[in-house]
């Protein structure tokens, strides 16, 4: 192991390790690796598994770029909370859960359903390391808030910033949601940020002045921040201009070497894998959780799915397969969860991500955007890595 120095131009220093064995930089954000007892100790049948529970795609927001636009669900027939929790709990085995995760649409709309699954998993014996929930924050408030702050449930707000007029009405405006994020970020790892980058949002300093001018501090953090993926039409009009895509790649980049976005976490990890994976291919699979198998997502009836943003009914027109994996019910426990083929992307990386000095990140992106919208989504994803 290698201990560097890096310093931006005002002269501030972080520490990175370099692993020259296996090339990988670890650092600030980034976990260090793990020690030869902690390798040899996790095999494929105890490393952690990460559930995503979708709950539905009922929301009370109308974002203008909304990834599961192109997908409402049909008639899903819940079962009984004891009997999806039974089920999950079965096919974890005996593994530890590194994260359960509460998707919606508006997860916070499903607030019952949550409480009722959190306590049942609870009381199930499973060790589960954390809670994860991904909201507008509009419902981020009383019942609801405490409940959080009680079981030290993570959130993650998506919150656009100066372009937040195209997901509705800005929830900063709402006193109670300001006093909900002024307490959360009063305890340590409890809540971060999840911007999309859009054509009203395309500096990412200006998004942390805007935001650090709103809540008046900025000692926050920010996650994912990405270009929004188009998947409609309506998403197109509202897309970064391809015009200005190379511009935002070079003022974000200024940006981090200047030491203006010290609460981009996942920028600098990302800059550090960049580094590293220069001329690497790009591992099968997608960049996503969609081919991990060790992250499964399920929905309130028990089928796998794909990807949390589809239902169990939906289909991949271009491709005609099956957004729904199967049932949790008929998975071996402990086992690995059932993967997509993603035939579309495997052809995608084969013919068009060949010497893409991005590709080892990007991977071919979404696995299930629309064809007709590749060329940009490409570009896009070639300009935010």
């Amino acid at each position: 192991m290698y201990e560097c120095v890096l310093q931006d131009r005002e002269g501030n220093g972080s520490i990175v390790i370099y692993d020259p064995r296996n090339h990988l930089f670890y650092g600030e954000g980034i976990p260090l690796p793990p020690t030869p007892e902690e390798r040899a100790a996790c095999t494929e049948e105890n490393r952690p598994i990460v559930v995503r529970i979708g709950l539905g795609q009922k929301c009370n927001f109308s974002c203008r770029y909304c990834s599961q636009a192109v997908c409402r669900e049909g008639k899903v027939t819940a079962l009984p909370p004891e009997e999806l929790v039974a089920r999950i709990v079965r096919f974890v085995g005996t593994r530890d859960v590194e994260v359960i995760q509460f998707w919606g649409g508006e997860p916070l709309v499903y607030f019952e359903e949550i409480r009722r699954l959190h306590s049942l998993f609870e009381e199930s014996g499973i060790s589960i390391i954390g809670y994860f929930i991904s909201t507008n924050g509009s419902l981020l408030k009383g019942e609801r808030l405490q409940w959080i702050l009680d079981n030290n449930i993570h959130v993650g707000l998506s919150y656009d910033g100066p372009g937040q007029e195209l997901r509705g009405k800005d929830v900063l405006m709402d006193p109670e949601v300001w006093e909900a994020v002024q307490t959360l970020l009063c305890k340590p790892d409890s809540l971060g940020f999840a911007p999309v980058m859009t054509a009203e949002n395309t500096r990412h300093k200006d998004y942390v002045d805007y935001l650090t001018a709103i809540i008046n501090r900025n000692d926050f953090t920010i996650g994912e921040s990405r270009i929004a993926t188009i998947m409609d039409e309506t998403a197109f009009k509202f897309r970064v201009p391809e015009a200005d895509l190379p511009d935002y790649c070079r003022q974000m980049f200024l940006d981090l070497v200047g030491g203006e976005l010290p609460q981009y976490f996942l920028a600098h990890k990302s800059a550090h894998i960049f580094a590293c994976t220069l001329g690497v291919p790009p591992a099968p699979g997608s960049r996503c959780f969609v081919s991990n198998p060790y992250t499964i997502a399920v929905d309130m009836a028990g089928k796998v799915l794909t990807c949390q943003n589809y239902s169990a009914d939906s289909i991949d027109e271009e491709s005609g397969e099956s957004h729904c994996l199967g049932d949790i019910a008929g998975l071996k426990p402990g086992g690995p969860p059932p993967l997509p083929a993603l035939s579309r992307l495997i052809a995608k990386q084969q013919e068009k991500c060949d010497g893409c000095m991005v590709s080892a990140l990007c991977r071919g992106g979404c696995p299930f955007s629309p064809s007709e919208y590749e060329d940009y989504n490409c570009k896009a994803a070639y300009h935010q890595y």
